[in-house]
């Protein structure tokens, strides 16, 4: 290779690195271009995206899905929050010696029965 094509290839190196940094970096005229695009776009891609939004909101298997999710948090949240009162109770039944003979009594009925 000659100095000369050297000297080409270094200059076109640097248009290509400049014109990339100038075109991918922050506050950059791409970055501009894209937000004006967006912006004169908004209203029809809100309305693409609302259309969406409806048609998934509308269809049969996200209620089923919304629905067995939603139970599922609130049975979650219930015993999560009665925890603590079952334990309790059960400490109560155990430390209770008539609660805890009849506990037995119970059981030992239930194993006679099979």
């Amino acid at each position: 290779m000659n100095f000369e094509q050297e000297i080409m290839n270094a200059v076109t190196d640097g248009i290509k690195k400049t014109i990339s940094e100038r075109m991918s970096g922050y506050n950059t005229p791409m970055e501009k271009m894209v937000a004006s695009v967006m912006e004169k776009n908004s209203k029809s891609i809100i309305e693409k995206m609302d259309n969406a939004l409806k048609s998934v909101i509308d269809n049969p298997e996200f209620e089923a899905v919304l629905k067995e999710e939603f139970n599922r948090k609130v049975a979650k949240t219930l015993l999560s929050s009665l925890e603590g009162a079952v334990e309790k109770s059960a400490n109560a039944f155990k430390s209770d010696p008539t609660l805890k003979a009849k506990m037995v009594i119970a059981i030992q009925e239930i194993i006679n029965k099979k």
